[in-house]
């Protein structure tokens, strides 16, 4: 293999190195030095963070040394390496996608199940009180009421079970569901 070098700069031409030619620690700084703008840009074009491109990068060229005896490079290192800069920033992108729709679908099923737990302590408050507001009314209302909401019964059972008119029924309800009314404004 033969490498080239820019007489201009006295660098060697890595568009055109490919993977046996860089054998040494010094052509691979040399390479490092003169790669690593173009590849941080890549890498940063891609994921849009500064940091995080440069990490990509510097795993890429880490991961390049330590297996540069195990992996064979067809094309030139410069494109092996922006090839891997390019799929290794994909890579981190879809990760992140992915833990942010993950994220974004905790966070919104934690509202539900905390309203839901909201809701339940406030329907056993409201419960309480319309309880407490229902001890307060007569006697018979207080009858009537508790028949028709706890027990489900209709009106023409209640007054039957009572011994009194569907009518009186009717009266004792809309007492004490105006009497409910008023004393859960207050709260």
């Amino acid at each position: 293999m033969r490498i080239t070098f820019n007489k201009k700069k006295n660098t060697k031409d890595f568009q055109k190195l490919p993977q046996q030619a860089i054998q040494g620690t010094e052509d691979f700084e040399h390479f490092y030095r003169n790669s690593i703008k173009k590849l941080i840009h890549i890498a940063y074009q891609i994921v849009g963070d500064k940091n995080v491109a440069e990490g990509i990068v510097h795993d890429v060229l880490i991961y390049i040394w330590e297996k540069r005896n195990e992996i064979f490079i067809t094309v030139s290192l410069e494109a092996y390496a922006i090839k891997a800069v390019k799929f290794k920033s994909f890579d981190h992108l879809k990760k992140r996608l992915k833990k942010e729709k993950l994220q974004q679908e905790i966070l919104n099923s934690q509202p539900d199940s905390y309203n839901n737990v909201e809701e339940e302590v406030y329907a056993e408050e409201l419960k309480t009180e319309v309880g407490h507001l229902t001890d307060l009314l007569p006697k018979r209302c207080q009858e009537v009421f508790r028949l028709s909401r706890e027990k489900l019964m209709s009106n023409r059972e209640i007054a039957k079970g009572l011994q009194i008119s569907e009518k009186a029924v009717e009266k004792h309800m809309t007492k004490a569901i105006k009497q409910l009314r008023i004393g859960l404004q207050k709260v």
